[in-house]
């Protein structure tokens, strides 16, 4: 009914000790410093049994009239002429436009029922990436018929994306931005250790591609991701030595930090729009490449590979 700052109301303790102090400075003042009496008579007055709480806080009441104020909140905040234009290419995309391009999904969701068509959505979603697949087959089938004939090779390849994918949906789900988070060079490492320098880099971009309908900047994850893995294919043409694997993961890394900043400033246009700390994020993508080389054994004995790297020591006569 009426407003109060907290400041203004005091606890059971602080209404106790302010009442003491009270009580003994109008006694002092009376009967002066000298009366060591009154100090004797305030500790044993009843204050703590005659002291009770006046306001107290009333939960329903408090719950409904926050439910008043929210749906009394006004749902839009300023307004946009027909035809407005709301951001042009290569503008700076600053709090004002974001808030705008954000009501703007709103009202498409609303007009459109993006919601209700839910099922319509993973339809159109299946498709594409049955297509994706069906290529992936299409180029087994007619560019590289010995491994399309081979189960193992197959599942293999089936593995590697579904892990990926699967993983990347995961993570999406909980952190939105998966453009720096998961190790995608991975993928065409493995296929190029076991299989082939084309069939991984195919692989690797429809993979690519499939994760990007649900990553946070598409163009972004695209641009980042392809080229990364093209170093790490050719870096790799013949693995016989762990610190091929080192140098992989430092051309990598280099190649994620340059086409970042080549892409921020072809949006943005300012070095100040960089952010410093996806740098450290791809460092740390760099080092999990690392795992590469461990991950070759466990692969052999699942699906009965023999790579480059098992003939070398194989062949190595100083050998236990």
């Amino acid at each position: 009914v009426e407003p109060y700052e907290l400041s203004e109301l005091l606890t059971f303790h602080e209404a106790f000790i302010e009442i003491n102090q009270s009580i003994s400075d109008k006694l002092l003042e009376k009967y002066g410093q000298t009366n060591t009496w009154t100090n004797t008579l305030v500790e044993h007055l009843p204050i703590g049994e005659i002291l009770n709480a006046n306001v107290r806080y009333d939960k329903h009441r408090s719950d409904m009239e926050l439910e008043a104020r929210i749906n009394n909140t006004p749902l839009t905040s300023g307004m946009m002429m027909s035809g407005q234009k709301i951001i042009g290419t290569g503008d700076i995309v600053d709090k004002h436009a974001m808030k705008v391009l954000n009501s703007l999904k709103k009202i498409y969701e609303n007009k459109y029922d993006v919601k209700g068509a839910t099922f319509s959505i993973y339809l159109g979603e299946f498709f594409m990436v049955m297509c994706l697949l069906i290529s992936v087959f299409l180029f087994l089938k007619y560019f590289r018929t010995d491994i399309f004939k081979q189960l193992h090779c197959i599942n293999f390849i089936l593995l590697m994306m579904t892990l990926f994918v699967a993983g990347a949906g995961l993570i999406a789900s909980k952190h939105g931005n998966i453009s720096f988070i998961i190790p995608f060079v991975l993928l065409p490492i493995f296929l190029r250790i076991f299989l082939d320098s084309r069939l991984a880099m195919y692989v690797h971009v429809i993979t690519i591609i499939i994760v990007s309908f649900f990553a946070y900047s598409s163009q972004l994850f695209v641009l980042l991701h392809i080229p990364a893995g093209m170093i790490a294919i050719i870096s790799l043409v013949h693995l016989t030595r762990r610190i091929q694997i080192v140098r992989t993961a430092l051309m990598v890394v280099i190649c994620y930090i340059v086409t970042y900043t080549g892409y921020t400033l072809w949006r943005t246009g300012e070095w100040d729009s960089i952010n410093a700390s996806f740098f450290i994020m791809f460092a740390i993508n760099g080092m999990l490449l690392l795992l590469s080389y461990p991950s070759i054994y466990v692969f052999e004995k699942m699906f009965g590979f023999l790579s480059e790297v098992t003939l070398v020591e194989l062949a190595d006569t100083n050998g236990a």
